[in-house]
Order: structure tokens, then C-alpha cells, then sequence
């Protein structure tokens, strides 16, 4: 039976991380939070300044203002701002409008992160919003005259730190869209998402941070299995699996003693009454509870997300290379600097240590089973599309091909051999069929020699 506390513990990290995702990813958190400390900082600075009586302080004289003169002030500072507001606002909208052109809608992501453009945008409104509030505190009457001297100097302060921060956002937004830093960008994410989902690499000690009980020498799961009452687990949720909270669920499993086997991984599109996992039990399974404790595990949305998911980024940059290879756009330079992102970062994955998909407990007793994208397939989402649409230029193939070359060299593990040879083929079988020239012909069949030399040289 699940424990009655089972669900009060179903908040984990990983949930966190998924909040921190959806808001760096929204416009309205950053801007909302500093709009939020401007209307405190509108409220609390005049109140000190009435407090301390800063005008009747001869030292301060360099700061004081007369009412008229803070009026104005305020006034055309609070006009000012909210037209540079609508500056930033529309150069925003107009850069993701080329962005959704030029690279693809998905591509939105890095640029709606972004925390200048947010950054930007809350301090603009954030300081208007400032002066409108401490204009309002400036008082005239004879009995009762005030001037908040420290609330405008500090608002002429704020004013020239909003104007170094537009001219590094006019200067971030003009790299922004060029297509090397786009490209740059997403292969960031990617290298973030190797070294985090696969830390481990041949030849290196393991790191005891990533240490895990170590599986048994003689385990077999169909015998383990076979003697288990089994049950089956459905999703209640429907979109992209972006992440799955393991750390949870394994937590859920050793506690309940059940085996967990997921027939799901990060990237996948869920449907509701779609098969997640089997589970296995000497007891009886309460199966209903289980469902919907599992299903909590799981992070669903409407897109998904490089945090858990390395295809996705994979997937980011060919959308690039394969938007620069369409006849509509035609630029090849931002295809190879894809290519050489992509061929960079399979080259690092090729050199780790692909992860157990089995995790045990402290008594060596499989827990949970859950699949990863293997090296094989993710080298395939990189190379199939873009060697599809770039078939017929030499130079995209040829580049694809060298990287290859350089992936085999970079590889130590056996499995890795047989996807590389039959990306190679694919690679020579396009070229014999594509290629008008000869010699381009001749430059890749000498590489796909190599690659076929160097893979029975090391493996």
C-alpha cells in the first residue's frame, strides 16, 4: 500500500528547476519583480527623506531642489522613460518577428531568455513608475511643504544607470541575431546538457558526486521479474515530457519496494492513457495511487527543453543548419557553423560514459529502469536531416563527413562503431548519388576510407 505520507514528499528539486525553466523562459517575472522594488523603493525613499529632513542639512545643499524644479524633473523623466519603454518594447518584438523568420519559431527560447531584454524592460517601467510615485509626495502648501531630495537624486541616479543599460541592449540585440551567436548559443546549451547528463568520462575515475551503488555482476532482470506480481502505469498528463523527477521516483520505489521499469524518457510526446512504465511487486500493487503518484514525477509542457532532453538542442541546431540550406534563405556559412557546433559537441559525447539505465539501492536491488537516447541516436538526429537537405552541395557534405572523421578518433567505446559506419555509408551512398564533379566524389570516398580505417584501427 502507498504510505500516507507519500504525497508530501513528492516535491523535489527537480520541480524546482522546472519553475526556474518556465520563468526565465517568460517575459512578465523579471519585469514584474522590478516593477514591484520600484514601487516599494516610491513609497520607502520619501518616507526616509521626510524622516531625516536631508533639506535642513547644510552638507547636502549640492542635492537639494526646490519644488518646482523636482516637479519637472520627475515629470520629464517618468515621459521619458515610458517612451524608451516602448523603444525597447517594439525592437524586443521586431527581433523575435526575425528570429521566428530567419531560424524557427523553437529558436524563441534563447532569445525570450535572454535577461537583458527583461532586464531592460523591467528597469525602464520600473523607474517611471518611480518618479510618478515620489511626484505625487511633493508638497507646495505654505503650512506644508515638501521636497523628497534624496527620492529625485536618486531617481536622476537610476535614470543614468537605465541608459548605460539601453545602449549594452541596442548592442546585445544587434549580435543577437546574427547567426553565429544563435548558433553559439544553442551549442551552449548543448555542452550544458552533456556535462550535466553525462558526467562521466572512459578512461576517468568515478566522481564520487556521481557515484552510484554499483549494479550486480550475475543480475538478471528477466529472472528477477518473473517471480513479481506486474502492473501497469498510464499518464494523466498530455504534451512534452520535459522532465522526470528520477530522484523522486526512486525514492518512491525503495520505500515501497517495487521495481519501476518507464517505457518513457525527456523529449517524448505523452498522451493521456499512454503506457509510462510497468512495475513490478511481491505484493499487491495499489495500482491507482502508484498512477497518480507517478505521474506527479513527470514535468509536461507545450515544447520541450534541453534541461533533461540532449536531442533537444541537437535538434535546435539542425533546425538552423536546415533553415540556412532552404532554397528561400541559401547560406550555406551558417549551416557549416552549425555543422562544426554539432560535430564539436557529438565529439565530447562520444568520449562519456553512456549511463546505466538500471538504478539499485543500497542492497543492490533494482529500483527503477529508465531509457536514455543512446549515442547512436542522437549522432543520427544530427547528421540524417542535414545531409538530407544539403545532398546536393559538396561542402555540407564533405564537412558532415570530417567531423565524422574526428568523432571516430575521439571515440573509445566499441557500441559507437556500428552507428558511425552507417552514418559514413549514408554520407558516400549521397555523394554517389548527388555529386556532379568527380573529384568532390573522390575527396569523400578518401574520407569515408579513413573513418572505416580508423573505426577497425580502435575498435
Amino acid at each position: 500500500m502507498l504510505s500516507s505520507n507519500a504525497m508530501s514528499e513528492s516535491f523535489h528539486p527537480t520541480r524546482l528547476l522546472a519553475l526556474l525553466d518556465r520563468t526565465r523562459s517568460s517575459f512578465w517575472f523579471l519585469p514584474l519583480c522590478l516593477n514591484l522594488l520600484a514601487i516599494i523603493a516610491g513609497i520607502a525613499f520619501p518616507a526616509i527623506d521626510e524622516a531625516l529632513k536631508l533639506g535642513e542639512i547644510e552638507s547636502l545643499s549640492w542635492m537639494h531642489s526646490t519644488t518646482e524644479s523636482a516637479r519637472g524633473i520627475l515629470a520629464a523623466l517618468a515621459g521619458a522613460l515610458i517612451t524608451e519603454t516602448t523603444m525597447i518594447f517594439s525592437v524586443t518584438m521586431v527581433t523575435l518577428s526575425l528570429t521566428t523568420s530567419q531560424f524557427g519559431s523553437r529558436l524563441l527560447r534563447s532569445f525570450i531568455e535572454n535577461n537583458i531584454s527583461q532586464l531592460a524592460l523591467g528597469m525602464f517601467l520600473g523607474t517611471s513608475i518611480y518618479c510618478l510615485l515620489v511626484l505625487n509626495t511633493i508638497r507646495d502648501v505654505k503650512d506644508s511643504e515638501f521636497v523628497p531630495h534624496l527620492s529625485v537624486a536618486v531617481a536622476l541616479l537610476i535614470t543614468v544607470c537605465d541608459h548605460i543599460l539601453f545602449l549594452y541592449f541596442m548592442h546585445q540585440v544587434a549580435t543577437s541575431i546574427q547567426a553565429q551567436v544563435v548558433a553559439h548559443s544553442v551549442a551552449c546549451d548543448l555542452n550544458a546538457a552533456i556535462e550535466k547528463l553525462y558526467p562521466l568520462r572512459f578512461g576517468h575515475s568515478q566522481d564520487p558526486e556521481h557515484e552510484e551503488t554499483p549494479a550486480p555482476v550475475d543480475f538478471d532482470l528477466q529472472t528477477y521479474i518473473r517471480s513479481q506480481i506486474r502492473g501497469e502505469i498510464y499518464s494523466q498528463h498530455e504534451g512534452y515530457l520535459q522532465m522526470i523527477d528520477s530522484e523522486g521516483m526512486m525514492t518512491m520505489c525503495q520505500r515501497e519496494k517495487i521495481l519501476l521499469i518507464l517505457k518513457i524518457k525527456p523529449g517524448d510526446f505523452l498522451v493521456k492513457g499512454q503506457r509510462l512504465a510497468e512495475v513490478y511487486s511481491k505484493e499487491i500493487l495499489a495500482l491507482e495511487k502508484l498512477q497518480k503518484f507517478l505521474n506527479s514525477y513527470l514535468i509536461t509542457g507545450n515544447r520541450r527543453t534541453p534541461r533533461q532532453d540532449t536531442e533537444c538542442a541537437i535538434l535546435e541546431l539542425v533546425e538552423v543548419a536546415v533553415r540556412a540550406l532552404s532554397p528561400g534563405i541559401n547560406d550555406p556559412f551558417t549551416a557549416v557553423t552549425c555543422i562544426d557546433y554539432l560535430g564539436a559537441n557529438l565529439g565530447r559525447l562520444a568520449q562519456r560514459k553512456p549511463v546505466d539505465e538500471r538504478r539499485f539501492d543500497e542492497s543492490k536491488t533494482l529500483r527503477l529502469i529508465a531509457p536514455t537516447h543512446d549515442f547512436g541516436h542522437m549522432l543520427s538526429a544530427g547528421y540524417d536531416q542535414i545531409r538530407l537537405y544539403g545532398r546536393e552541395n559538396p561542402v555540407i557534405i564533405t564537412r558532415l563527413a570530417t567531423h565524422l572523421l574526428r568523432i571516430v578518433q575521439e571515440s573509445i567505446d566499441p557500441v559507437h562503431a556500428p552507428a558511425i559506419s552507417h552514418q559514413a555509408d549514408q554520407l558516400l551512398q549521397t555523394a554517389q548519388t548527388y555529386f556532379a564533379m568527380p573529384s568532390d566524389q573522390q575527396h569523400l570516398e578518401k574520407l569515408i576510407k579513413d573513418i572505416h580505417a580508423d573505426l577497425k584501427r580502435s575498435h
